[in-house]
């Protein structure tokens, strides 16, 4: 029998990144599940913040709007996380992720404070202050794959985190020009 959630969230990651879907189908069956469940969580809070469906057709709300948003998204994810019953299945897969695998809550938050600094429209002086930003918005979802795959060796979750947060740097390097467009500016001042 097929778990809806987990349905749900194939779909998702299917249609938000194919090189995700692809490298998440070599992961063993409950740590794709896993995955899933994790991506679908995170594409549908920036898809929702940014206005867009999967990643693509960005019309950005005004900020008075993303900050509605974003305050509905920590509401039900609180609720989702504290064991309340939720419509949406991205916050249901999200809840039980965080169960199933022993993830600390407080990186689901700390993702979501990342969605607050887009909201706030955050700029960054130098590559230290973006490397904050970079941790919440990607390094944190590093750190709780890891937790997914079952690591729980902090040298191995740091490892996890820098990933995540390379990689989130490196996508601010080829969306230069895309963010610009939306009014958005990534890059260290300092380096401006």
């Amino acid at each position: 029998m097929t778990d809806p959630i987990i349905e749900h969230c194939r779909v998702i990651i299917e249609g938000g990144s194919k090189s995700f879907a692809r490298a998440a189908r070599l992961l063993d069956p409950t740590i794709r599940a896993g995955a899933y469940q994790l991506y679908a969580y995170c594409r549908y809070c920036d898809d929702v913040i940014d206005g867009q469906t999967l990643g693509h057709g960005q019309q950005p709300p005004t900020q008075a709007e993303q900050a509605i948003h974003l305050a509905e998204l920590r509401a039900t994810t609180a609720r989702a996380l504290a064991g309340e019953p939720v419509p949406e299945l991205v916050f249901q897969g999200i809840a039980r992720i965080v169960r199933q695998h022993e993830i600390p809550q407080r990186h689901v938050t700390e993702f979501l404070d990342g969605m607050g600094m887009d909201v706030e429209g955050r700029r960054y002086r130098t590559f230290d202050e973006l490397k904050v930003y970079c941790y919440h918005v990607a390094g944190v979802v590093g750190v709780m794959m890891a937790h997914i795959m079952g690591i729980k060796d902090p040298d191995t979750l740091q490892r996890a985190e820098d990933l995540g947060t390379a990689m989130q740097a490196t996508n601010i390097a080829r969306d230069v020009m895309d963010d610009a467009q939306v009014g958005r500016v990534y890059l260290p001042t300092d380096w401006l």
